[in-house]
C-alpha cells in the first residue's frame, strides 16, 4: 500500500507539472461537438493467442471486441474475450475425463473475461515544451464467467506525452501507466513507448512500432503465478515489442494487421513461466484488428 501511494504522489506531480505547463491550453483531444450525443466506438480483434502483460492466457486462436461510448473525455466501456477453441478441453490433453479445467462443462465457445470500465482523460496542448500530455484515470471491473474467484476490481492512472517527437511523417509518443488493484491489493505498472510513420502521402498507411515493459509488486507476482512464482521483492517481468500496420480504410474505419513478441525479463517469472503448459520465456502471437468510429 505504501509503494500505492508513493505511485500516487509521483502521478499527482507530473499532473500538476502538466496542469502549470499548459496554462494557456483549451482544447481537450475530443474536437467540439454540436450537441451532448457521444462518440461510439467499436473495435473486433482476432488474435492467434491471446496474451495479457506478456504472458499467455490462452494458446489457441480467440477474438477481442471493445464497444465505447465517450463524450467530452468521459467514456465508459465494455471489453471483452471470446474463446473459439476451448483451450482446456480434453482434446489437447491438459484435462482428464472428469476434469474441465476452468469451465464447468466440455462446450468449447464461450467468453473467457470481461472488463467493465469507465473513466475520464483531458489533454494539455504543450506542456513544458514537450508537446501535448494526456490525463487518464479509469475504474475497471474484471469478470470472469466461470471462475468468480478471480474477479477482481483496480484503479489506474495513465499520464502519456503524445508528440515527443513529430514530423509531417514520423512521430514518437510515450506513456507510464500505474494500476491498483483492490481487490487483490496488489500494483503493477508499464512504461511503453510507439514509433508512428506515415507510409504515403495521403496518410492511409501507418505503421507503427512500440515496446512496453511491465513491472509489478510482490503481490502482483505473487497473485499472477498462483503462489508458482516468486513470492518475495518486486521485479520487472517482462516486455513487449510489436508492430501494427493501420490502413484507414474509410474516415472513421481503419483495419490494422499486427505481430508482438513478448520477453520474460525475470529469472524468477522466466522459470513460472517454463512450469506452465502453454507459456515460456517468450511468445510471438499475430492477428488483425478492426475499428470504426461513429
Amino acid at each position: 500500500m505504501k509503494l500505492w501511494f508513493k505511485i500516487l504522489s509521483c502521478a499527482s506531480i507530473l499532473t500538476l507539472v502538466g496542469l502549470v505547463g499548459a496554462q494557456n491550453s483549451t482544447a481537450p483531444i475530443m474536437p467540439p461537438q454540436d450537441s451532448l450525443i457521444p462518440a461510439l466506438m467499436l473495435k473486433l480483434d482476432w488474435s492467434t493467442k491471446y496474451v495479457n502483460r506478456g504472458v499467455v492466457r490462452n494458446d489457441k486462436p480467440v477474438t477481442l471486441g471493445t464497444v465505447e461510448l465517450e463524450l467530452e473525455g468521459l467514456y465508459a466501456g465494455v471489453w471483452g474475450v471470446y474463446d473459439w477453441t476451448h483451450a482446456h478441453d480434453r482434446n489437447n490433453g491438459r484435462m482428464n475425463d472428469d476434469d474441465y479445467g476452468w469451465y464447468e462443462s466440455e462446450r468449447k465457445y464461450r467468453f473467457e473475461e470481461f472488463n467493465y470500465y469507465a473513466g475520464y482523460y483531458y489533454t494539455f496542448d504543450d506542456v513544458l515544451g514537450l508537446g501535448p500530455l494526456t490525463i487518464d484515470g479509469r475504474w475497471t471491473y474484471l469478470y470472469y464467467p466461470t471462475v468468480h474467484e478471480l474477479n477482481s476490481a483496480e484503479i489506474a492512472l495513465a499520464v502519456s506525452l503524445d508528440e515527443i517527437y513529430k514530423t509531417e511523417r514520423q512521430g514518437v509518443a510515450a506513456k507510464l501507466a500505474a494500476v491498483y488493484d483492490y481487490e487483490w491489493e496488489e500494483t503493477w505498472m508499464c512504461l511503453g513507448g510507439a514509433y508512428t510513420l506515415i507510409l504515403d502521402e495521403e496518410a492511409k498507411w501507418e505503421l507503427v512500432i512500440n515496446a512496453d515493459l511491465f513491472w509489478g509488486d510482490a503481490a502482483y507476482l505473487r497473485n499472477f503465478w498462483d503462489e508458482g512464482g516468486p513470492t518475495e521483492g518486486n521485479a520487472f517481468t517482462n516486455a513487449v515489442f510489436g508492430a501494427t500496420l493501420n490502413i484507414r480504410v474509410a474516415e472513421n474505419f481503419v483495419i490494422a494487421p499486427y505481430m508482438n513478441l513478448a520477453y520474460a525479463l525475470d529469472g524468477r517469472v522466466r522459470d513460472a513461466m517454463r512450469a506452465n503448459n502453454y507459456n515460456n520465456r517468450q511468445a510471438f502471437w499475430t492477428g488483425i484488428k478492426a475499428s470504426v468510429a461513429f
